[in-house]
This record gives structure tokens, C-alpha cells and sequence, in this order.
């Protein structure tokens, strides 16, 4: 890991101890899973990850077509080359040390709204985490985590990594709690 990675983790890392990220807070309507834009967050550790979710993206568009992807990797090494548009890929490389937004992440930022977020990230990384803080969605969801359990709306308990299996349970979730926001 280069040097500048290494001081904006452990900046960042001190930041999120002393001011914590803030508490998600909803609008005030209803979930509606068939009918909303949703957002599938991805923190990969591995190039492998990366291609796995290449190839899932087709799948999960079969099962809800309005489907937005978002990944974020640990190591800006890990994505050598997004040659297509199924995914938003960021990294450490697009925050400051201050963990502020660069120009491209703020402006995709800016520009995108969304109803759901279901977050696939199992990691510590305090900058997917400020990513899921900062993008503009009405309803987060994610794994049950002690230390983000403030981050997300809903938390869901998982025994299971497979992606195919936690996006199903989001869904049926979402769809049976008839969950008000």
C-alpha cells in the first residue's frame, strides 16, 4: 500500500473516532421496491471480486431492472480498467486526506438520488463507510454490524457472503415489513 493510502486510512480512521459519521435519517413515505431506483453497494478487497461482479450484474438486473451499481475498492490497484458503464468505481484515490470528495466522486454524488440503498459491504473500510453516509438515498440497508448499526435504516443478520442470497433477503424484507419512511 503506498504511503499517501496509508495516512488517509489513519487520518480518516482518527476523524471517525472523534466525530462519528451521522445518523441516517428517512423523509417520510413508503418503500416501494418495484417501482423505486435502487443502488447496490459493493466494496471489493479482490481484482477476483471485481470480475465475479461483472458477471452477477446481469443476474441481479433480470430479478429488479432498475438497478444502479457502485463499487468501491480498497486499493486503487484492484480496478485497472472500467471499460464498461454497469458500475460507478471509486477508491481511496477519490477522497482528499481530509476524507473530502475529489471533483468526479462529488459530482456523481451531486447527481444521483435514490429511494434504496442495500450495502453488500462487509468491511471496516472508513471510506466505504463515508460512502454509504454520503450517497443521497431515502432508505439504507445493510448487514447487521455492531459498529454501523446507526449508518443504515435497516440492518439484516447474515451467515452468508454470497451476494445472490443477501440481495434476496433485502428484497423480501423490504417488500414484507411494508416498512413507512
Amino acid at each position: 500500500m503506498k504511503l499517501s493510502h496509508t495516512i488517509k486510512y489513519t487520518l480518516n480512521g482518527l476523524v471517525q473516532r472523534i466525530r462519528p459519521l451521522t445518523e441516517h435519517s428517512s423523509p417520510g413515505y413508503t418503500v416501494n421496491v418495484d417501482e423505486g431506483s435502487i443502488i447496490l453497494l459493493f466494496c471489493i478487497t479482490s481484482v477476483e471480486e471485481y470480475h465475479v461482479l461483472k458477471r452477477l450484474a446481469k443476474d441481479f438486473r433480470s430479478k429488479s431492472g432498475n438497478l444502479n451499481f457502485v463499487v468501491f475498492a480498497t486499493k486503487p490497484e484492484l480496478i485497472t480498467e472500467n471499460e464498461d458503464t454497469t458500475f460507478s468505481v471509486y477508491s481511496i484515490d477519490d477522497f482528499s486526506y481530509l476524507g473530502i470528495p475529489k471533483a468526479a466522486l462529488k459530482k456523481w454524488l451531486g447527481n444521483n438520488k435514490f429511494d434504496i440503498l442495500l450495502s453488500f459491504a462487509d468491511s471496516e473500510c472508513v471510506f466505504c463507510n463515508k460512502l454509504i453516509n454520503l450517497i443521497n438515498a431515502d432508505f439504507k440497508v445493510g448487514k447487521y454490524n455492531e459498529r454501523k448499526i446507526r449508518q443504515y435504516d435497516l440492518t439484516i443478520a447474515f451467515d452468508t457472503s454470497d451476494y445472490f442470497k443477501q440481495f434476496d433477503h433485502y428484497i423480501y424484507y423490504l417488500k414484507n415489513l411494508n416498512i413507512n419512511i
